[in-house]
């Protein structure tokens, strides 16, 4: 049985081997956040701890027990920190991404350093506004798709990897059809455009 098992820093240290100790075989482990517990996001605790998180990763990941080890959440400077005091590059960055939040200066710096992004929230975690957008619904009109597909189509074309939800059959079949077109040069840039900084859940910018 293979899976992906997010932890906080929260239980950074004997905690977090314990508990990973006792999991399942995993695909891959995610550090949840770059900060976490009672410190303040401008806590110097927060770096020290992300380095023990990532220590402990690399040791399970070396034993077998992951194949692979990421961070979600985390922004350039994390990821800085991260490879400047460790050394190993997570393959995975879990964030949320969508035209509202489009975080191209993260997605430079993953593409640069052979991070594979992820996208979370990429239809707008329950806000319509991202769905209702008249940019997105013109767009997909055009190509007789849903306002949903061309939100993830967007994020596939920006060779972003998605994980939409949804306990709905045709939902979720409608979320796989989205290999059968592409967005135009002209239309990526229109949602591009669209950034204003939009967040529909947590920020970890000002985490230190």
């Amino acid at each position: 049985h293979t899976h992906t098992l997010q932890l906080s820093i929260l239980s950074c240290g004997f905690n977090t081997q314990r508990n990973l100790d006792s999991s399942l075989e995993s695909r891959l482990y995610l550090c949840h956040f770059p900060g976490g517990g009672k410190r303040r996001n401008n806590s110097p605790a927060n770096a020290s701890a992300r380095i023990v998180m990532w220590n402990t990763f690399r040791r399970l990941q070396t034993e077998g027990k992951c194949r692979e080890i990421g961070v979600s959440n985390f922004t350039v400077a994390h990821l800085e920190q991260l490879l400047a005091e460790t050394g190993v590059t997570p393959a995975v960055n879990q964030v949320e991404f969508h035209p509202f939040l489009f975080q191209k200066d993260l997605l430079r710096y993953c593409e640069r350093n052979n991070i594979q992004l992820e996208a979370y929230a990429s239809l707008g975690e329950g806000d319509s506004k991202l769905l209702q957008n008249s940019t997105i619904a013109k767009i997909a009109s055009n190509h007789s798709k849903t306002s949903a597909q061309i939100l993830l189509r967007w994020a596939l074309d920006h060779k972003i990897c998605v994980i939409p939800k949804s306990v709905h059959q045709n939902r979720i079949i409608e979320n796989f059809n989205v290999m059968d077109f592409q967005l135009s040069r002209d239309q990526m840039e229109e949602m591009n455009g669209l950034h204003q900084n939009k967040r529909f859940c947590w920020d970890p910018t000002p985490v230190s």
